[in-house]
């Protein structure tokens, strides 16, 4: 069963970063392109029976015909098949004034989006995500607690550290992967995306 209580001694904040984007793009195919990247580097909905990461999606149209969306994925990796380690992924999607339009490329029509999108990605590093040292026992969790202190702060801190590298860099491609999609600056050249570059 997934669980998280936030950012504590047990979920660290490794990565935090917003995208935004207020030109022309494919909302479906930069959801599929995200979508996609996690499946191929592991991640799973944390309920880890399907492919489906959202846990949240409102959309709002308005009087213009103008769309809002509030979308929510939540994922999870369990690096190495680790007991102690997994990696959660917060990713939060935000439209405003989205529409459709058609624009011409290479001499046709093409249906395509306009507006803003943001996203915002956090990236955590659970450590004892089975709560195997921490316990659920009430009586035992003082003493399993002291023993879980000892190895993170001596046994497994330069694990730890390791594993907070491996996130980062995993968070800060996926953010370099959406960047090319938008076209947007980003902080290394990255090899040409599947997916055409705005979905177009």
């Amino acid at each position: 069963m997934f669980k998280f209580e936030g950012e504590n001694d047990h979920n660290i904040l490794v990565a935090k970063y917003e995208i935004e984007n207020e030109e022309t793009f494919h909302m479906k195919n930069l959801y599929k392109l995200i979508h996609d990247w996690l499946l191929e580097e592991g991640f799973k909905d944390i309920f880890e029976d399907t492919e489906n990461p959202e846990i949240f999606y409102l959309e709002k149209i308005y009087g213009t015909g103008n769309k809002e969306h509030r979308i929510w994925w939540r994922v999870i990796k369990t690096p190495f098949r680790s007991q102690y380690y997994r990696y959660y992924l917060r990713i939060n999607f935000l439209t405003l004034n989205m529409k459709s339009i058609e624009v011409m490329h290479q001499g046709h029509k093409m249906k395509t989006d306009r507006g803003d999108c943001i996203i915002n990605i956090e990236a955590f590093l659970q450590l004892d995500y089975n709560r195997r040292w921490r316990g659920n026992d009430p009586k035992k969790r003082p003493f399993l607690m002291r023993f879980d202190r000892l190895f993170r702060n001596r046994i497994y801190k330069a694990q730890i550290e390791a594993y907070k590298i491996d996130l980062y860099k995993t968070a800060y491609r996926l953010q370099n992967i959406i960047k090319q999609y938008l076209k947007l600056k980003t902080l290394y050249e990255m090899p040409k995306p599947f997916q055409p570059e705005k979905g177009i």
